[in-house]
Order: structure tokens, then sequence, then C-alpha cells
């Protein structure tokens, strides 16, 4: 995305806030890779998803939504789970799912849910940023990063017509402040980094 409206803070509760989301999803991160292991080795690789791929898949990866819940797992193209596993083939999606009609799968869901990553967006209201705008037909989601050597935290968006939004955030969290940044000065930073 290309960022036209930026906001920065150094707020400490807006620091801790996104130190705490990084931690939060570090440790989620960690149990899904040890997960998609234990099915690695229980299920095999996915190898080819289809037959005329070139792709490998060496490991059996999680499937997730928007949401960024975890929803199912890779498979090859077709490929039933075995009986008694808890899976079954979602023919909508043409991944495994758990089971819902068996116990073993209710415990997958269970599992599931416990490996569901932090969304941050959904968490910005917190320190007073919006997670998304609607403007005339069109919904956006911000950009959140932090710059370690100055302690700011930066969310920037697409569109200036995201401006209402920031504002309204924002005063509803009067103890953090957020202040725009001219374009200027983020893309000599953002230049900076990627050099």
């Amino acid at each position: 995305m290309t960022a036209v409206l930026v906001y920065k803070t150094s707020s400490p509760k807006a620091i801790d806030w996104y130190r705490d989301v990084v931690a939060r999803d570090t440790v989620v991160r960690d149990k899904r890779r040890v997960y998609t292991d234990q099915l690695t080795s229980e299920f095999g690789e996915v190898g080819k998803r289809y037959e005329h791929d070139s792709e490998h898949i060496d490991h059996r990866p999680l499937m997730r939504n928007s949401s960024n819940q975890i929803t199912g797992l890779m498979c090859r193209s077709g490929e039933k789970p075995p009986k008694g596993s808890g899976w079954r083939l979602d023919a909508q999606t043409g991944f495994w799912k758990p089971d819902l009609r068996t116990n073993k799968g209710k415990e997958l869901e269970a599992e599931l849910e416990t490996l569901s990553g932090v969304n941050m967006l959904n968490e910005l209201y917190e320190i007073g940023a919006a997670g998304m705008a609607f403007v005339p037909g069109r919904l956006y989601r911000p950009g959140v990063t932090f710059r370690d050597e100055t302690g700011e935290l930066f969310v920037y968006w697409g569109s200036k017509d995201c401006e209402d939004e920031m504002l309204a955030a924002s005063a509803k969290v009067p103890d953090v402040e957020w202040a725009v940044v001219p374009l200027s000065e983020w893309h000599a930073w953002r230049e900076q980094v990627e050099a």
C-alpha cells in the first residue's frame, strides 16, 4: 500500500499495547509451528497440491481466514483424510476441516481456536486508532509499523478519506496523542529502511 495519510505516537500506553500484541502473536505463531510439525508427522507432506503444480509443499500448512482464524488444513487436491482422524474434506474449500459430527473433530476445532493469531487491526481502537475506515464504496485497513530507534508507532492509510475515522477513534482515547506525519518524513524513513 502506498501511504498517503500517516500518523505516529510515542505514547507509553500505545507502545506497551504494541509490544503486548506482538508478544501474544509470537506465542501463537510458535504454537502453530509445533502443531504444523505434528500434523506433517502424522499425515505427511502435502507434496504437489495439484498434479500440474511445480511447487512441492514439504509440510501441512494451516489455512486461515481474513480474520486470522485457523479454519482447516491444506491437503492435495481431493485428498481424503484417514478415517477416524477427526478431519473431513470440505468440498467448498478443498481443504480438510474438523468433522464436527465426531468427538475427535470437536477436539480439533477447539485446538484450532487456540491457534488463531492476534488481529492487531481489531485491537487498534484500544489506543485511539481506527482499525478500518468505510468511505463511499470502499473499505480501508491501515498498515501498522514500529520504529525501534525512536520508539514510535505508526499507523498509515492508503487514502486521505480515512482521516475522519482516525480522528473519531483518537477522540475516544485522549491519553494517546497521534500526530500527522509529513509524507516527506515518512518516505525518507522508509527509503532508509529499504536501503
